[in-house]
Order: C-alpha cells, then structure tokens, then sequence
C-alpha cells in the first residue's frame, strides 16, 4: 500500500504493486472477515486523520490531495469486496452482521448510564488463561511496553508538528502517523465495546496485531531518527539491548503457553497418544472424555493429519451424560489441579487400559441395563 501510494513515473511499475495489494487484501478477506473487515475500518479512518493534517500541520496539497485520492479508491475497492464475500461468497459471514446489531444499543447503555445490565466479562479469558494477574502482566510486557511508549512518541510528534508547521513534511511520516492514529483510536473504541458487553468477545485482543503493526515501525522510525542527537549512547545501547532480550525471553514464555505460567496447557505425553491409540480401537464408535478442553483433541490430531479418521468419538468440556469411559492421566490430574476442577470420574470406576502415565476408566454401571 505504501508503495502504490508514492509517485511512479511509469504505470507500468505500479500496476504489479496494486494488483499484489488487492489480492492480498482478498486474501486476508476470505482468511478472517472479522480482522479484514477491522483492518479496512481503520485504513478509513486514517483517512479521516490525513484530512485533519492538512490544516494541523501545514501539509502540503500536492502531497495530501493524491494520497487521498488514491487512499480512496483503494477503500472503495476494499470495502465493495467485504461486501461481496460477506453477503454473496461466503454465508457463514453473515454471522459477524448479525452480532453488530446491538452495538450502538450497548454504547448508550454505557456512555449514558442509562440502565444497569449483566453482562459477560469479556476479560475473563486472561484471568482463567494464566497464573495469575500480574503473571500475565509480565509475560505480555512487551505490548504494554510498546502501547506505552507509541502512544507518547505519537503525542509527541503531533505536539511538535503542531508547534512547528512544515509543509514539505515527507509523505511516508504523514502516513505513519495517520495509520496509528486511526487503530489506536478503533482499539480505544473496541475496549468501550467489550466493557458495553454488545459483544463480549475481547475486541481489543483481536484488534491489537494490526495496531501493532503500526506502533513498532513507530517506535523504530523514532529512535533511528533520534539516536544522534540522544547524549549516553555508549551506555543505552547495552542497556536496550537486555531489556530487549529480557522482553523476547517473556513474550516467547507467552507465545509458547508455558505450562509453568499458563493454564491452557496445549503439550501431550506419548502415553496419552499410545492410551488414544489403543481406545481408537477398542473403543470404535463410544464416547471418551480425553480432557477439561481440547488439548488431546488438537495435539494428536495434528500429528494425525493425512491418515484415518477417529473411530473414537472424543468427549471434551462438560462431560456427556452418555460417556462412560475417561481417559485420566498424569497431565490431566495436575491440568485439574491447576483449574481446580474435580475429575469426572469416581475412585471405584473398572481400570480397562493402564500403561502407567494414562489410564482409560470406564464408569461402574449402576443398573442392569448400563454397560
């Protein structure tokens, strides 16, 4: 997109550029409508931040009127196959329509304290998700980090440039802070929306990539061009670069959900997959409780992928009235310790496969009838 935007002598050399973008954007449509349809929604307000620019900071027309121009095409384009694959390709789509429905209701709801309503937590996924807190506080330090430090460059720079208009300020820093503009408003927007509980499914965690997008290349245009000027080079640098490595050595404990930290566990031992084998074939066609989420669904599946299907059909979750056999492992016994959550299943239930690590139990029958 940067590039199309720049001035080409030939159109020639930019028409692969502009193909490239749009099935790109396509492909990131057809990928996940929610983040194409975000992504596009804050490209659109960049476009509104452009606009104020020019009057801000002195910009020149000659530099603003083309991107604008060109921006505007690009979004026509965009938002015309949204509506395409959402309405017309892909049915499935229309279930993210059906959910904003609600949204301005929810807004007043919250802005005008008009009526007290229950609704969901929608940040009760990074409560149960970790440790504790400030586990998770720690882990994600590099966004918090990034947040920070973005958001007071971007002040920063609009302060400046306010005091000091200059009308042949380069294209490609009226872009940059035009974008982060636009998503770090929607992501101020999108928290609104979580805590309205219109929809409670943690906006802001999902529109934070493409916010991040913007905020590093922010943060690293700023000290690159600041870095001369800075006094104590000699000690900053090594300094940085430990704090850097410290924040990577946390964001890969997060990235990983190490089990230390992390309570969505997502590894199995190879007697949980010998203990599956076993039960895809002795218990062809039963119901099999494998774990309090999908971690045996997920794990052993992938390794599965290209062969046969499962002839065992998994019970995960909330166990099945109809389930009668468990497997319980070593895993799933500290998995349920950890939750602080009961296994379901009773001490006195019939051993049918022990390999040490892993048993699978079927449940005592109760009546004459019960296998």
């Amino acid at each position: 997109l940067a590039r199309s935007l720049r001035r080409v002598r030939r159109p020639r050399d930019l028409a692969p550029i502009v193909l490239a973008f749009y099935l790109t954007g396509y492909a990131l449509i057809t990928l996940n409508n929610y983040l194409s349809s975000s992504f596009i929604l804050g490209m659109a307000l960049s476009f509104a931040f452009q606009l104020v620019a020019r009057p801000l900071f002195g910009a020149a027309t000659d530099t603003i009127g083309p991107t604008l121009r060109r921006l505007s095409y690009v979004l026509a384009v965009l938002f015309l196959l949204v509506f395409l694959f959402t309405f017309y390709l892909y049915a499935p789509a229309l279930q993210v329509v059906s959910l904003l429905q609600s949204v301005g209701t929810q807004l007043l709801l919250l802005l005008l304290d008009v009526e007290a309503t229950a609704t969901a937590e929608p940040f009760q996924a990074v409560t149960a998700g970790w440790v504790s807190l400030p586990i998770y506080l720690l882990v994600s330090l590099a966004n918090w980090v990034l947040l920070a430090v973005s958001a007071l460059i971007w002040l920063l720079i609009t302060w400046r440039w306010w005091r000091r208009p200059d009308p042949d300020r380069p294209l490609h820093e009226l872009l940059l802070w035009a974008f982060y503009g636009a998503f770090a408003f929607q992501g101020a927007v999108s928290i609104l929306v979580d805590v309205s509980g219109a929809i409670a499914g943690n906006l802001q965690h999902r529109t934070f990539p493409t916010f991040a997008m913007l905020a590093a290349p922010l943060v690293g245009w700023w000290f690159i061009g600041t870095r001369r000027s800075r006094p104590g080079g000699r000690l900053v640098r090594p300094l940085a670069a430990v704090a850097i490595g410290l924040l990577a050595v946390l964001s890969a404990l997060k990235a990983t959900n190490e089990p230390l930290v992390s309570n969505k566990w997502t590894f199995f031992v190879p007697a949980e997959q010998y203990a599956l084998t076993w039960a895809d074939e002795a218990l062809a066609g039963r119901l099999l409780w494998t774990g309090y989420d999908e971690r045996l669904v997920a794990g052993p599946g992938i390794r599965r992928l290209g062969g046969p299907p499962w002839h065992v059909r998994q019970d995960i979750y909330a166990v099945d009235p109809a389930t009668a056999d468990f497997l319980i492992s070593d895993v799933n016994r500290q998995r349920g310790r950890r939750l602080g959550q009961p296994l379901p299943v009773t001490g006195d239930a019939l051993i049918i496969y022990d390999n040490g690590p892993a048993q699978i139990l079927h449940r005592r029958p109760q009546t004459p009838f019960q296998r």
